[in-house]
């Protein structure tokens, strides 16, 4: 039948109505751009006394940011080249590195490995073990990361880095740079920034690393991506302001009191200095407010900073990029950072509070300039952790939960134009009702798994009988204007992290359930996603008990996979709770070790039990949560394949194959040392 005008006219009509519901093409707020110091310096001040009146150029916006100018030195430090992995007789021919979300973006952990040496942060020091061949594992060098003891300077408490061929870059919590304020009635007081310091070391000689460069960032650490020689390090800060009084309220006296204070001591600093070249640190803005963006309406207080940083250049120029936002979860591909920080709104007494999530995008690893603002979006819900974003060509693309009637779930497809990510499609009410536990994009697939309930730890809160399940549910993105659910399968337990098993299947982490919502223990699964349509669960294996834990359920750098020897290694800490409750009953703390086969399934080869690195000591209810083992290494060559366990007691190295016969122990515990770091460290 042949359609007339007006009829394609209404059907015209009805299909944009239709896209217009199902798309939401409003751009988001933008960034606001500062000329100078003095704009700026008014804009923060302004902020501080009105935070609900003032307005960054009289458009809405979110977030600043400003480019630091670089920090000269008088001369250049001496540099070498940074090398890949090269396959001698001296080193594996395969082994395991960081397990990160993106196969060319470095994430920085504690415990780093080139296939001949493993680089592990403990207790303050950067400990270096000779580990190929296996049966020869030694410590090679062990130096303490901060060795400056004026609390004024670097010392610092290292907890992650990163390695490159011949560096080392390794970051470290400060205390805080204290500084007397005077407050509108004259009384003085302390008040200042925590810190983050960067130590970048010379491992040419693993005997011996030298120090080339130490720089301190007023702030506190949140994440950091590597990308070769370029780290785009992400920290957070305070703006610092002066007691402001009010009452009695008074303006005059509380810009006096901010006009005196300056904005030298409103913004972080950083401090810097080239070992062999600077005789003592120079202290700078952590940015420059020639570049700044400002939000509209915000109490300027909060601040997200991405500095870029090179490893090969210990000269190089530090430049830094500033956002106002709240805590943010980081995620970065090899040519940008994405910030996504959640807020929670109301709109009034009969509105139930809803969160919002808020993302800027930054171009990053272009060189050794500072990262680039490019785009704003602003979405309604919020994300579960890093694996919700991913980037993927021109797509960027997101999953957030949203709690208005009831949790609904929804994956949201962005692309950018000019300043704005704006959303081209979407799909929604994917698992309703429920709660996100893990997202895993892999290519033009979405893998996201949901339950009834929040998951904190390894305690489920008490619920009601009924049957709770683990959705997993696929979702197609090959079109990314028209993304789609396609296949659902529902399973026993939830998975808390998905990791890639070739092309057409997956294998998770998660924890053992009961129908009516009981911990059991912990589980691995491989899910067959060759038909998008028809996920399966092809195999399960169930192991620990309801008061077992492991890190790699939260922390995907604790879960290593050697695909090249279809292992898998779990750290685990087993208890029994029904003889002497949960750290009073712990049985065993090591590492659990599995082969993973599509075809066959899973095979226990056994568990590394680190108990003999910890002497006669015995484990009391302080120390228990303290011996647990954290990483795992992988090595193999044409003779065989081995495992390294990690604790904070040594490294024990066991042969993979059935049973696990140990090769080799190192202790790294002198006589007397406490089972527990003294500091807040991973080790």
């Amino acid at each position: 039948m042949r359609s007339s005008p007006r009829s394609v006219v209404q059907l015209g009509l009805a299909i944009g109505s239709m896209l217009a519901l199902s798309v939401n093409c409003q751009r988001p707020p933008q960034l606001h751009k500062f000329g100078d110091c003095e704009e700026f310096e008014a804009f923060l001040k302004d902020q501080v006394m009105h935070p609900t009146v003032q307005t960054a150029g009289g458009m809405p916006t979110f977030g600043f940011g400003c480019a630091s100018a670089p920090m000269a030195s008088d001369s250049s430090a001496p540099q070498s080249e940074s090398s890949g992995t090269l396959a001698d007789s001296s080193r594996a021919t395969s082994y395991t590195t960081t397990n990160v979300q993106e196969v060319d973006v470095d994430e920085a952990d504690f415990v780093k490995n080139d296939g001949e040496h493993i680089f592990v942060l403990r207790r303050g020091h950067l400990t270096i073990l000779d580990a190929w061949p296996p049966e020869q594992t030694h410590v090679v060098a062990d130096v303490l990361v901060d060795t400056d003891q004026d609390s004024r300077g670097f010392i610092g408490n290292p907890f992650s880095m990163f390695f490159d061929g011949t560096r080392l870059m390794v970051i470290s919590t400060a205390g805080g740079r204290w500084t007397p304020v005077r407050n509108v009635s004259g009384a003085e007081f302390w008040g200042g920034f925590s810190g983050v310091v960067i130590s970048l070391f010379d491992i040419s000689d693993v005997g011996t690393p030298l120090l080339l460069r130490r720089v301190r960032i007023d702030g506190n650490y949140l994440d950091a991506r590597r990308v070769g020689d370029q780290v785009a390090l992400v920290t957070s800060s305070w703006l610092a302001w002066p007691f402001l009084s009010d009452s009695p309220f008074s303006d005059d006296a509380n810009r006096r009191a901010l006009d005196e204070f300056g904005l030298d001591n409103m913004l972080p600093g950083l401090e810097d200095q080239i070992m062999g070249v600077d005789s003592a640190p120079r202290r700078d803005r952590a940015c420059a407010c020639d570049n700044a963006y400002a939000p509209d309406q915000t109490d300027g207080r909060s601040l997200v900073l991405v500095h870029a940083l090179s490893m090969s250049d210990p000269a190089a120029a530090i430049r830094s990029t500033t956002v106002v936002s709240g805590q943010s979860t980081v995620y970065g591909s090899d040519k940008a950072i994405y910030l996504a920080a959640t807020e929670w709104k109301e709109e009034g007494y009969f509105t139930p509070t809803y969160p919002q999530t808020r993302i800027h995008k930054f171009s990053v690893f272009q060189g050794t300039g500072a990262a680039e603002y490019q785009a704003t979006a602003v979405v309604e819900g919020a994300i579960h952790n890093q694996f919700s974003m991913d980037e993927q060509g021109e797509d960027f693309r997101i999953v957030v939960t949203n709690n208005q009637e009831g949790n609904s779930t929804s994956l949201i497809v962005l692309q950018q134009e000019a300043d704005a990510l704006v959303e081209v499609g979407r799909v929604d009410e994917i698992g309703k009702g429920e709660f996100v536990q893990a997202v895993r994009f892999l290519g033009d697939m979405a893998y996201i798994v949901t339950y009834p309930e929040p998951w904190g730890w390894n305690v489920l809160p008490p619920s009601p009988p009924g049957n709770y399940w683990d959705p997993l549910f696929v979702v197609d993105l090959s079109d990314p204007h028209r993304p789609r659910l396609r296949g659902e399968l529902q399973v026993d337990g939830f998975s808390t992290y998905i990791h890639p098993l070739g092309d057409d299947h997956v294998l998770t982490i998660g924890v053992n359930t009961s129908h009516d919502n009981r911990v059991l223990g912990l589980s691995l699964s491989i899910f067959d996603v060759a038909d998008p349509d028809l996920p399966a669960l092809v195999h399960r294996i169930h192991f620990g008990d309801g008061w077992s834990f492991s890190d790699a359920l939260n922390d995907h750098h604790a879960f290593t996979y050697f695909p090249e020897h279809k292992t898998l290694a779990i750290p685990l800490q087993l208890a029994d709770w029904n003889t002497s409750g949960w750290w009073g009953g712990l049985q065993a703390s090591g590492l659990e070790v599995f082969r993973v086969d599509v075809g066959a399934g899973f095979t226990h080869l056994g568990r590394i039990d680190q108990t003999s690195l910890y002497g006669a000591q015995s484990v009391t209810l302080e120390t228990a949560g303290c011996i647990d083992v954290r990483r795992s290494v992988m090595m193999a060559d044409e003779q065989g394949a081995y495992v390294y366990a990690v604790s904070t007691g040594g490294v024990s190295v066991a042969r993979i194959e059935q049973g696990l016969p140990a090769v080799a122990s190192v202790g790294l515990l002198q006589p007397g040392d406490p089972f527990c770091p003294l500091y807040d460290l991973p080790l």
